[in-house]
């Protein structure tokens, strides 16, 4: 009995201690080093939980701390949270699921501004040090629809990384870094860039100074007015990684770069029904600084070979990326022309992959041999998603009826809203179309295995058994790019390393713990009679997955386990004189 009293009070003095902390009356629940934060009416129905516990946490914050949002749940602030200095912060929903593909009735986690009675404030998350977004929906509005200039902020020199995330509208960009940040966006849904009556506005990245990295990866952006990501004139990015991306009825540049901005590169990508608005010279004085400086149109890859260009490396490698454009857009610039919009007839289509200036520098090997144009697939056709629901109707007419409006000069039209869901009224600022209302997957042949390694072109998590696969071999797939773009300029060089083969090799299965399927990827460097087989504990056969000659490559093998009972199993390679055995885990 002394013992069960001595436990019970040993337990309420924990339940003490933790709930005295100064971060106490915002939360529900401790969970070692993460706090479960209340939401708007946990916290009776007032604004600011989450910036009000990330400002009292302040005392032996352990590096990796996480703030959990709750599925189900609005989060409003009007005062903006900003991670700790000196550590790893975490910011997430509750659910890892693909934030694409995940179609339960619990909704994620909304993060926004807040409207109530003389209360007009615009919701933004910032970086101290290094900041992780993940697993949430976030927008830069409020209820009462006030739409804020970005949603995302940092300090000099901070990293935020935004991932599979739900983001909607900004009157500007997601983020404006500060001087060398290490801004990375992956797996993320974006949509509706929309918002502000300059054209040019709608984006996701736009800075003013030098950066450290910029990486973009898997991410699927739909409906932007603006120029997505911005590279002004002489601001140098130690890196930028543009891989994966699936970019749908955007209208302005996908990447408006002045051309001497350089260590870019741009793969992997699907541009469908992008760089769409023409271009003419009254830009270069309405568009000031956002323009190519030689008045031509501007493309996906673009160059200048000045003073900044060249103290910046004139590095760029762009390969395996695919355009399409739906024939609508045939008639555009001689709608244009024939309108003569601006007083010009002096219209140019912006739907190329370079200008002229920019073919005439990578076609200089000599001069400028980091100046690596690949393959681009503009030949493939539709790539026939699964769902496009209106995106290639409907909106495609709201589109052009945009692109052909705005490039008057005199225009103040913003593109309208594309919901499915949810309707676009002002208080559905906030909450986005959700489960998201596409499949973005695709069965055009000329697309599905075309990017580098066999992998889809676009964003992977429309394809997830790729993306799987993919996972594995990511490492060597940019650490190929990498040197492709700063090293010695060799497409080749990219597919080459990517299914370089050295050495035996089994590695440990993924996803492990597994229900009811796993991968088991394996490497062998000389043709072998190879055999692959999976055990129980007792020593006992239960599956055969390789049984036969192979000749020397990577390989990957699903195995199903539905048939099995929950518990530890042993997989086994043999393959000549080599063996190795590896632990796995089934549970159901």
């Amino acid at each position: 009995m002394k013992k069960m009293m001595l436990l019970c009070s040993l337990f309420l003095l924990l339940q003490v201690a933790v709930f005295a902390q100064p971060y106490a009356d915002y939360i529900t629940e401790e969970r070692g080093d993460t706090l479960v934060i209340k939401n708007f009416a946990d916290y009776e129905n007032v604004a600011n939980s989450l910036t009000l516990a990330i400002s009292a946490d302040t005392v032996d914050v352990p590096d990796g701390r996480v703030y959990l949002l709750k599925d189900n749940s609005w989060y409003p602030v009007t005062s903006n949270p900003t991670s700790m200095a000196g550590k790893k912060i975490i910011i997430m929903g509750e659910n890892n699921e693909s934030i694409k593909l995940r179609k339960g009735e619990d909704i994620p986690a909304v993060f926004s501004g807040y409207t109530a009675e003389g209360v007009d404030a615009i919701g933004n998350l910032r970086s101290g040090d290094d900041l992780l977004v993940k697993n949430i929906i976030a927008n830069a509005g409020n209820p009462g629809g006030s739409l804020g200039w970005t949603l995302f902020g940092n300090e000099a020199g901070t990293k935020i990384t935004v991932e599979n995330c739900i983001l909607e509208h900004n009157q500007w960009v997601m983020i404006n870094p500060a001087a060398g940040s290490k801004v990375i966006f992956k797996d993320n849904y974006i949509v509706n860039l929309v918002g502000h009556a300059c054209r040019r506005n709608g984006g996701v990245i736009d800075f003013f100074a030098d950066q450290d990295t910029i990486i973009v990866e898997n991410n699927t952006v739909i409906n932007a007015q603006g120029s997505l990501f911005k590279y002004r004139s002489g601001y140098m990015v130690n890196r930028s990684i543009y891989n994966h991306n699936t970019f749908i009825n955007c209208a302005g540049y996908s990447f408006m770069n002045i051309g001497n901005t350089g260590k870019i590169s741009i793969t992997n990508n699907l541009f469908v029904n992008s760089n769409v608005q023409g271009y003419q010279e009254a830009f270069q004085t309405e568009d000031a600084g956002e323009v190519d400086v030689d008045n031509l149109p501007m493309g996906f890859v673009n160059a200048l070979a000045d003073s900044a260009g060249l103290a910046n490396g004139m590095s760029f490698f762009a390969h395996k990326n695919a355009t399409y454009w739906s024939p609508t857009w045939d008639n555009y610039i001689s709608t244009l022309v024939a309108n003569e919009v601006n007083f010009s007839t002096d219209w140019y289509s912006q739907r190329i992959v370079m200008n002229s200036r920019t073919e005439a520098l990578f076609a200089d090997d000599e001069t400028y041999p980091l100046l690596t144009n690949g393959d681009w697939i503009q030949d493939a056709g539709d790539p026939n998603f699964a769902n496009s629901a209106d995106l290639f109707t409907t909106q495609l007419e709201n589109l052009k009826a945009y692109a052909l409006i705005c490039v008057d000069t005199a225009s103040t039209e913003s593109l309208p809203n594309w919901r499915l869901v949810n309707e676009p009224v002002t208080d559905l600022f906030v909450f986005a179309d959700y489960p998201v209302p596409v499949d973005l997957s695709y069965d055009n042949e000329a697309l599905v295995h075309a990017g580098i390694g066999g992998y889809a072109i676009g964003d992977l998590d429309w394809f997830p058994d790729q993306k799987t696969y993919w996972e594995m071999t990511k490492n060597d797939e940019y650490a190929a790019i990498h040197k492709t773009l700063l090293v010695d300029g060799i497409i080749t060089g990219v597919e080459e390393q990517v299914n370089v083969v050295n050495n035996f090799e089994l590695a440990q299965n993924y996803p492990n713990p597994f229900n009811p399927t796993t991968i088991i990827s394996y490497t062998i460097p000389e043709a072998s009679e190879v055999t692959l087989k999976v055990y129980d504990v007792l020593g006992k056969e239960v599956a055969t997955l390789v049984n036969g000659f192979q000749a020397a490559n990577s390989y990957k093998v699903n195995f199903n386990a539905s048939s099995l009972s929950t518990g530890v199993y042993i997989y086994k390679i043999e393959a000549g004189n080599f063996s190795m055995t590896k632990k796995m885990l089934l549970l159901k």
